[in-house]
């Protein structure tokens, strides 16, 4: 039996497909059901990323339901394959391009899309019993009292644990308000409860997150004021897209003084596209990749990618090359249409552009599809731009597979 047909979808898609409003659609309702039913049949892996959880995730707490529909979706279809964040592609592509050791199996069935440092953040409202979150109470006694404390491991430990017993009383009540202030299920809370009692360790904590990450809805329904690992990924997000955002600016400069020098846009892309004086996209790609890669090398790694040719680059950093090609592309389009300059938002769009060469189907939209697909094809990635025509192309993608005939229509 052939390996399963792996499929990367667009954000959209998963928020098309799980909206109660678009499903009165029946043929969103087959759409959705056949998707499914390739993922019960393994006969085909979805795969999502941690770029599919941010854009899934609600910025306002009136959307949270939806967010909550968009992560369920995602869980239900992808279950635990997810790609590794695309900075960990960057690095991992870099340091192999520059001859050094890298890890660069970045599909994994593990369900860990997220980063280390998502596993160590902290609930705001679930304060932890300590001695020292007691020393308050401990002064009120009379003068002197905490110094006593402090010098006495024995009565420290006695101290915690009258104080446990106390709030052990308020246990349900306790649970009761952190599943309405986290948005959580009963076992998360009692969880939460016992590490903030002291009775579970910040290792244990860690071991906690690892597993309950997995399924992105549990960080998804969160409200981000009260958990910081929502914040944690927002943040993350926003610094990458600030910094991708400021190298591929400075691309975008040289390109709008380009297509200034020439009245036509069309003659400018041409110019453009087919220099052979270093001015053409693919040596801006290069030159875009090489400014990124030297935030995450050293200047001894960042010199020995310069000496690897266009050839070793596509090889051996094919997401690297992906995303650096329609970054370039597809702000050099926007430009010979109507001069704009690119924004940050348009960062988070390109960043799904890095798992494209290495998923069999890669779903994106009208405007980005061909840009992709122009730079994805030699690694056989089939790029879709509608919706409607994902599941008559996997349909024939499989029927190859199997040696059947299949003819590829599409409702639109």
């Amino acid at each position: 039996m052939p390996a399963p047909l792996k499929i990367y979808l667009d954000s959209s898609d998963f928020s098309v497909l799980s909206d109660p409003g678009q499903l009165s659609s029946p043929a969103l309702v087959e759409l959705r059901s056949q998707l499914l039913k390739w993922k019960s049949t393994q006969e085909v892996d979805f795969i999502y990323s941690a770029v599919h959880v941010v854009e899934a995730a609600a910025v306002e707490t009136q959307h949270t339901d939806k967010a909550k529909e968009r992560a369920k979706l995602i869980y239900e279809l992808c279950d635990q394959n997810v790609f590794t964040p695309f900075t960990d592609i960057l690095k991992n592509e870099s340091l192999a391009l520059a001859g050094r050791h890298s890890d660069c199996n970045f599909l994994r069935t593990d369900g860990r899309w997220f980063t280390h440092d998502l596993t160590s953040c902290t609930f705001s409202g679930a304060s932890r019993l300590t001695i020292e979150s007691l020393k308050p109470n401990i002064q009120k006694m009379g003068p002197g009292k905490w110094d006593r404390v402090k010098r006495d491991p024995a009565l420290q430990k006695q101290l915690l644990a009258a104080a446990r017993a106390h709030l052990n009383r308020g246990r349900e009540s306790t649970i009761a308000e952190l599943m309405s202030t986290f948005s959580i299920e009963y076992a998360d809370a009692d969880f939460i409860n016992q590490f903030s009692l002291g009775l579970k360790s910040h290792e244990e904590l860690s071991a906690f997150m690892n597993v309950r990450l997995r399924d992105p809805s549990f960080l998804i329904q969160m409200r981000p004021s009260n958990y910081n690992g929502m914040n944690f990924l927002f943040d993350w997000m926003r610094n990458n897209s600030k910094y991708f955002y400021e190298i591929v600016c400075e691309v975008a400069e040289y390109l709008q003084r380009m297509c200034e020098r020439v009245e036509d846009g069309e003659a400018a892309a041409k110019m453009i596209a087919k220099s052979s004086s270093g001015e053409g996209l693919q040596s801006l790609a290069i030159q875009l990749y090489e400014r990124l890669a030297r935030g995450v090398l050293t200047q001894t790694e960042a010199d020995a990618i310069d000496k690897r040719t266009f050839d070793d680059f596509i090889k051996l950093a094919p997401g690297s090359y992906a995303f650096s090609s329609v970054a370039v592309d597809s702000i050099f389009r926007s430009f010979v249409k109507s001069p704009r300059r690119p924004k940050p938002s348009d960062m988070v769009d390109m960043f799904h552009s890095f798992y494209a060469p290495y998923v069999d189907v890669y779903r994106t939209d009208g405007f980005m599809a061909p840009i992709t697909e122009k730079y994805v094809k030699k690694f056989d990635t089939t790029v879709v731009g509608k919706l409607s025509d994902l599941v008559p192309m996997v349909q024939a993608i499989l029927a190859t597979r199997s040696g059947a005939a299949v003819s590829i229509s599409s409702d639109e």
